[in-house]
């Protein structure tokens, strides 16, 4: 198979604090990948250096064959590689739909209109959210707003998914339903770290 993102000797510090020290590794298309550590390890802050939320300070990511070592995160979303967030962050005064519809429009396909509302659509369902979609994001809960995001990040139409803790706060029932989730995810053509 294919190398969807090799990263290699990646590092990030801030200051003398080293968060992220030399990591390489590559991920097969098709994979799921796991990345384990306990608190502080600097999971996030990798995922963040590779997803153009901060640029790292050393090494190189290469994705789908492009260096995109400290690209920002719009252009890594328009190449096809979208995140969940170890704490989402919705637009709180937009609707659920309207919060996804936002992944839509800035992801790889760059849609408009009534395509980005019926892809946010399609999201949602799939992601089986709970409630109307036409709820402020405000009034959801924290497995609600993991959801949220899940969505969002499938509207962009990845070819990389990067979950941060997705699962954190799941209850075994919701764990278990998450897990096949994102085995289906995989089925569908989209490598997931």
């Amino acid at each position: 198979m294919a190398t969807v993102l090799s990263v290699e000797n990646l590092r990030k510090s801030y200051g003398q604090l080293e968060a992220v020290k030399g990591v390489s590794f590559e991920v097969a298309e098709g994979e799921i990948f796991a990345l384990i550590g306990p608190n502080g390890a600097g999971k996030t802050t990798f995922l963040n250096s590779i997803a153009g939320t901060f640029r790292p300070n050393g090494g190189r990511a290469i994705f789908a064959g492009e260096d995109v070592t400290g690209a920002p995160a719009e252009v890594m979303c328009r190449k096809g590689m979208s995140r969940t967030f170890q704490i989402p962050l919705p637009f709180p005064k937009l609707t659920v739909l309207e919060n996804v519809m936002v992944g839509a429009v800035f992801g790889a396909d760059h849609l408009s209109g009534k395509t980005a509302r019926h892809r946010a659509g399609e999201a949602l369902e799939f992601v089986h959210f709970p409630l109307p979609l036409d709820t402020p994001a405000e009034q959801l809960n924290a497995v609600q707003l993991k959801r949220l995001d899940l969505a969002r990040a499938l509207a962009c139409g990845p070819k990389l998914l990067l979950l941060d803790e997705l699962a954190s706060g799941l209850t075994p029932s919701e764990l278990e339903d998450m897990m096949a989730l994102i085995r289906i995810i995989r089925e569908q053509g989209i490598t997931v770290i």
